[in-house]
Parts: C-alpha cells; structure tokens; sequence
C-alpha cells in the first residue's frame, strides 16, 4: 500500500508531497524503507541546499546503476610521493535511477550509516558550485527527486519512491566549501560555511540527528568548522547536516559530506 505524507514547505505558498512504498520484491522479506529524509516540515529546497536519506538498511550499490563508483583517492604530503587511501564513504557517479526531474544525479553513499547525501558539489577554487551534484538550476522551481533502488537482500520498494519539493523563494544562498571534504593521514581539514548572517547559530548534526557541534558566529560571511565535535574531538567519515539560526532566520539547508581516509 503506498503512503503518502504532506509536509508544508516555508517561503512557499504550496504543499510538498513525499510518497513512497514500503513493499518488498521478496514476499519472505523485510521491506526497504526510510528511516529519516532531511527535508520535513517546515523546511524548504533553496540553492546550495542538500538532502540526506536514511534507509532502513544497507543499499545493494549494483541497484543504483551507476557510472562509476570512487571507493579510492589519491592525496600527497608534502616531499611525499602520491599515495592511494581507502574511502568511508562512496562516491557514486550519474546513478541512471536516482534522477532530479529525469536527470541523473550523483551522489554519495555511507554503506555505515545506510545513508545517502545529494549535494551540490564546492572546492576552494569554486565556492559557489562546479555544477555537479544537486544542482538547482535557474527555472526550476518545481524539483521532483525519484529513484528505483533495492537492498542486499533484494527488497525493494514497489516503485521506487518519488519527492516532490520547490524551490525557495529566498534569496539566502548558505554554502559549505570544500563538499565534500577530504582528509588525508597526517593532514588537516576543514569545512567553511560561507553567505552567514553578521550573527548567527550554526548548529552540525549527524544523520541520526544528533547534535555534532554548536558554533556562534559573529561578524564575517564565513565561519570554519574544524570537523571537531562539541568536545573538540575530531569526527569521522560521514554525512552531516548543517542549520543556521538567528532571531530572524530558521534554515535547515546545508548538507556536507567529510571523508577520512582509513589508512
């Protein structure tokens, strides 16, 4: 039986439709379903904006029918040759069956989390996007994300699951630059929120939304994460939601994704 949920959307006068099956192919099997979608109620889809989907399990990578799929990386360290470092989290190119309004879409895929990020990709050298990932481009105001996926063990939903959004009428335009962002043995990293308010809360969650960090902001457009928790300890690989809030402005936009190499 298919469900569906109706969540208001802000900044918008209409309503966003999420709908998705939770049936499986394999009658002896428990069904794929969601656990958690990052945009509920009250949230809206704006430029720079990311999505993150918890499934109920993990993916079977085969079913995303995708380009190519980076489980490696090379980096270099200063007076080093270029070494080869293996990811935590998968880069997964054009998947056919992941589409934003019929185009594919890549994305990144954390098998521990059974979570999948749909970003808009930034360097340093780029910060206001390299049009790859969850490009919202100008126009398109009504954004329909659909894909037909299924889990190791063969569960499916009956037919895929489809979401429907549009766009934000709000001119706010948060980045996190670099996304994702790669961390090498022996390096360094680090996320910057660019386009702040003067002042402003930036709260950082996990996909299970625990909160990471809470970091205040004041003055600049920008603010560093050190890729820290609350305590200051670093973080591992994963994908990670972002909010800024201030006495005028709730946005839950920002998604980023942070890689730590394993060896």
């Amino acid at each position: 039986m298919k469900e569906k949920l109706y969540v208001p959307l802000v900044f918008v006068t209409v309503i966003t439709l999420f709908s998705f099956c939770n049936n499986s192919s394999d009658p002896g099997g428990s069904p794929l379903t969601i656990d958690h979608i990052s945009v509920g109620e009250g949230d809206s889809l704006s430029a720079g904006a990311g999505i993150v989907i918890r499934f109920s399990t993990a993916l079977d990578l085969t079913s995303l029918d995708a380009y190519t799929v980076y489980q490696q990386f090379q980096f270099s360290l200063p007076g080093q040759p270029p070494r080869t470092a293996n990811l935590e989290v998968f880069k997964i190119l054009a998947a056919q069956n992941i589409t934003l309004n019929g185009a594919p879409l890549t994305i990144y895929y954390h098998p521990a989390e059974y979570s999948m990020a749909l970003i808009e990709e930034t360097t340093v050298q780029m910060p206001e996007g390299t049009g790859e990932g969850l490009v919202l481009n100008a126009g398109q105001n009504i954004l329909t994300i659909s894909a037909n996926i299924q889990d190791r063990d063969g569960n499916t939903f009956e037919s895929g699951f489809e979401i429907t959004l549009y766009r934000s009428e709000s001119a706010v335009n948060f980045k996190a630059v670099p996304n994702p962002v790669y961390s090498a043995p022996g390096g360094s990293a680090g996320i910057m929120f660019t386009n702040l308010p003067q002042e402003c809360q930036i709260y950082i969650y996990d996909t299970r939304d625990n909160l990471i960090k809470e970091i205040a902001h004041s003055g600049a457009v920008s603010e560093m994460w050190d890729i820290t928790n609350q305590n200051d300890v670093p973080i591992g690989s994963g994908i990670y939601s972002f909010r800024v809030e201030n006495q005028d402005i709730i946005f839950t936009k920002g998604v980023c994704v942070y890689i730590n190499s394993t060896n």
